[in-house]
């Protein structure tokens, strides 16, 4: 049975874990603290010492550049990640032990990336990145895409990814802007070819008569009927209504014009009007009396117009500068290719193109007839049973643009064989325009994901399944369910900010969150697929973390965490935002952040001032809070990893020069480094009988302090003091030295009491003992650990209840190194206020105090 020592005070400092705080019950504990430094709570209410941040480089020193850095986790297993620190052009691999070396140097990988693009102004990341097996993948709207390849453990590389066969912007729309190609392979000239026949017709119009009648109206070409009308019931011929009817038939053609003139243009398959003579026929029916035979008699006539469609026009400016790079895809028109039939009694000639389903083939043989197998290869040569048959291409082709010698002219290099001869209007240019890049990049399905903030608006890009470079949403010709998928998020959610694939794939906008899924339970394809907005609460570009089955994101404007989970009984997600009683803090605004599961089971926030946040969360029990973290400022980026063992998370930051890691209940590895020293002094007061403590507390306000090292006066402690404790650092006090500290008692001292009012004023004589705490830690510790703990020992002076205490009290340091013994369930605290605490079976709860100096199972 566990004993419980219970105190009651008053206390102002200290901080009780938020998840606490939320109990129903906490108004028992209203004497908790609420506020503390560099301290640690689990969600029972247990109280430990901050752990230190275990220095692992000094990165300025060994990579020889200068900041700022950047961190990007690297897990290809629990027991094997890596943290990669970015610098100017470059980067290096922290892994389990150290540095990644290469012929005993530190292995450096060069990048594109210049470190002023790293973060932004609001100190967020430009940067996101996704691991997929030994491939670390890295998205940034200023560069392209790029991975980062474990080849081995001292193998390692950097490459930009060129994506093949697409993404593509929407099909071209002016239709006299067609393209030819010098070539089908290698390198080719692209030329803006203008194939846009036209033809202008005219005629006097004419009012028909009281006893004339149009019979017949009929357009041909080169002799073909394209359209006709009967009786149309004209009482006037004029150009303008007969090319309205020609129009209606023939959805190639475009007109302008008035009655007596027309020019007709044919924007669409040039090739079926361009040379080919055009006309009108129009039948005029003229009704007239017989006298001789006593009857009506009808007379016909006709009026014809007449014309050859030629291309008259220059050609249209289609390439620019900004093109060079981008591929484009030529799709083939063609209504003339003859089919291949199976057993078709009609020869074939040697280098004859035949189409069969969607694909080209040049038989490289004659015969009289075709055989009985129908051609579907994809490559190569293939028989038909008669006749031997080369893939050439499936209607399109696709090359990749070099350079931009005019408007009107390019040079290219063909990525997939381009037809034949091919002049086309129905060409795609590569979205990807090679000023704004994919803004982050993750996999869902099978498939590469990117979103990409296009000129044509918010895109979802999914490459074919586990084909994660290829983006062609055609399958030789076809669209299937392996085709890539190009999908236009709603424009009016604006920018995408993050995604997050789970069943579903959700994305993040400025104007919400955005679920995508498949409609049925059919494979993900260009046909299923949809999406629908979830929350208005916009999103600011910060990963989110899904925590089971609920989503925390960041607003907006970076200042609130909202918490989105879906509803089962209204069939919709709701919303919460979860730090509103957290307003104050995170008005600085939020600048990364990342969860840490166990042993932390909290959220790492960084401030755009560089502070650093812990944000414990208990969705189960509806419950949250935040912790200030005030020991590794300023903090430059964060991330996450595991232990050795990978089974526990570690927390890992950059300040300022130097890689810091963070582990709970984790042992550090020794290595020398310069001391810090430390000196506060305490005070107690005993009651008149001499037996009982009334006032106990460090002094925060005294009389004149004074710090001697071997004998040398380095000034008084308020120098070297900072929030009540003097760190003597900068004293340069040696590992050996004697060290000695001097407090004049002989004026009045204000303390923090442990019982009474918050602050309490004593002169000289009221104190009955006074006594500083000295001890030292090593450098960059960044809170004091046990585990890093060279000496502690503390120096007291006690009088007994008749001797007053007057005039100068010192403490002397002998220098002396040890190491303090702990048992297996202390908890040291050295850098934070006493705490006293209540201990009940496995549940503590702070209560109050200035110091935690033994915190066991049995309590104090």
């Amino acid at each position: 049975m566990n004993k419980t020592v219970t105190s009651k005070n008053r206390f102002f400092t200290g901080i009780v874990d938020p998840l606490v705080e939320a109990r129903e019950d906490f108004e028992g504990l209203l004497h908790a603290f609420r506020t503390a430094e560099n301290i640690e709570a689990e969600p029972s209410g247990a109280f430990y010492p901050r752990r230190g941040d275990d220095v692992l480089a000094d990165l300025q020193t060994d990579l020889g550049v200068t900041g700022p850095f950047m961190l990007a986790k690297f897990e290809l297993t629990n027991e094997i990640s890596y943290q990669i620190v970015f610098f100017n052009k470059g980067f290096a691999v922290w892994g389990k032990n150290g540095w990644i070396k290469k012929d005993g140097q530190i292995l450096k990988i060069n990048t594109a990336y210049a470190a002023q693009d790293f973060f932004r102004a609001d100190g967020a990341r430009n940067f996101k990145f996704t691991p997929s097996a030994s491939v670390l993948y890295a998205a940034c709207e200023k560069y392209p895409l790029a991975k980062i390849t474990r080849v081995s453990e001292t193998e390692w590389s950097f490459a930009e990814i060129q994506l093949k066969q697409g993404p593509w912007m929407s099909e071209n729309t002016n239709k006299s802007a067609f393209i030819s190609a010098s070539g089908n392979s290698g390198t080719v000239t692209l030329k803006s070819t203008f194939k846009e026949p036209s033809v202008s017709l005219a005629m006097t119009p004419y009012t028909l008569a009281e006893r004339e009648s149009v019979s017949a109206v009929l357009w041909t070409l080169d002799g073909a009927v394209k359209a006709s009308l009967a009786s149309p019931g004209w009482r006037e011929i004029n150009m303008q209504s007969a090319v309205d009817a020609l129009l209606v038939n023939c959805p190639d053609l475009t007109a302008e014009g008035d009655g007596f003139g027309q020019l007709i243009r044919a924007k669409n398959n040039p090739n079926n009007w361009a040379g080919k003579t055009l006309k009108l026929t129009v039948t005029v029916d003229e009704t007239l009396y017989d006298p001789d035979s006593g009857s009506e008699q009808i007379t016909q006539r006709q009026i014809t117009v007449s014309g050859a469609f030629t291309s008259t026009s220059s050609a249209v400016p289609i390439f620019t500068a900004d093109m060079a790079g981008r591929e484009i895809f030529l799709k083939y028109i063609d209504e003339n290719t003859r089919a291949w039939s199976m057993s078709e009694e009609k020869s074939v000639g040697v280098g004859e193109i035949l189409k069969s389903g969607e694909n080209y083939y040049k038989s490289l043989s004659s015969g009289s007839k075709t055989g009985f197998t129908k051609p579907i290869h994809t490559e190569g040569v293939v028989s038909d049973g008669q006749l031997m048959f080369q893939y050439l291409h499936s209607g399109y082709g696709v090359a990749r643009i070099l350079s931009v010698q005019s408007p009107t002219s390019a040079t290219a290099l063909v990525e997939s064989y381009l037809p034949d001869g091919i002049v086309t209007n129905r060409w795609r240019l590569g979205l990807l325009d090679g000023i704004t890049y994919p803004s982050a990049v993750g996999f869902w399905k099978g498939r590469m994901a990117l979103l990409y903030n296009s000129a044509e608006g918010p895109k979802l890009l999914l490459s074919q399944p586990e084909d994660y470079e290829n983006f062609s949403d055609y399958n030789y010709g076809l669209i299937t369910s392996e085709s890539a998928i190009n999908l236009t998020i709603n424009a009016d959610l604006s920018r995408q900010s993050w995604m997050l694939a789970k069943d579903e794939l959700l994305i993040g906008t400025q104007g919400g969150v955005v679920r995508v899924y498949t409609p049925t339970s059919a494979a993900l394809s260009a046909g299923n697929i949809s999406y629908e907005q979830i929350t208005s609460e916009g999103a600011a570009d910060t990963e989110p973390v899904l925590l089971g089955g609920y989503i925390l994101y960041l607003t907006l404007d970076r200042k609130n965490l909202v918490l989105a989970v879906y509803d089962d009984n209204t069939a919709a997600f709701q919303t919460m935002r979860i730090s509103k009683l957290n307003a104050k803090d995170l008005a600085a605004q939020v600048a990364d952040m990342v969860w840490l599961g166990y042993p932390f089971n909290a959220l790492f926030m960084r401030m755009k001032n560089g502070g650093l946040y812990r944000f414990a969360l208990d969705v189960a029990e509806q419950t949250r809070g935040l912790f200030k973290d005030t020991q590794i400022l300023p903090c430059g980026d964060i991330s996450q990893g595991f232990d050795a063992a990978g089974e526990k998370k570690e927390f890992f930051s950059v300040n300022g020069r130097y890689l810091l890691r963070r582990q709970k209940n984790g042992i550090y590895e020794e290595t020398p480094r310069p001391w810090h020293v430390y000196a506060w002094p305490m005070t107690r007061e005993f009651d008149a009988d001499g037996t009982n403590v009334i006032s106990f507390g460090p002094l925060i306000e005294n009389a004149p302090q004074r710090i001697f090292v071997n004998g040398e006066d380095k000034g008084p402690v308020t120098a070297w003091t900072d929030g009540g404790r003097a760190d003597l650092t900068a004293l340069g006090v040696p590992q050996d030295a004697e060290l000695e500290v001097r407090l004049d008692m002989r004026a009045k001292a204000v303390c923090v009491p442990f019982y009474g009012p918050e602050l309490q004023t004593f002169d000289a004589g009221q104190i009955t003992s006074v006594s500083f705490e000295v001890f030292r830690t090593e450098d960059f510790a960044f809170g004091e650990d046990e585990t890093r703990m060279q000496t502690f020992r503390q120096y007291a002076r006690d009088f007994g209840p008749e001797e007053k205490l007057s005039g100068e009290a010192r403490v002397n340091w002998d220098g002396a190194a040890y190491r303090r013994g702990l048992n297996a369930k202390d908890k040291i605290l050295t850098n934070a206020p006493e705490v006293r605490v209540e201990s009940v079976p496995d549940k503590f709860f702070c209560i109050a105090g200035i110091k935690i100096l033994n915190f066991g199972g049995e309590g104090i």
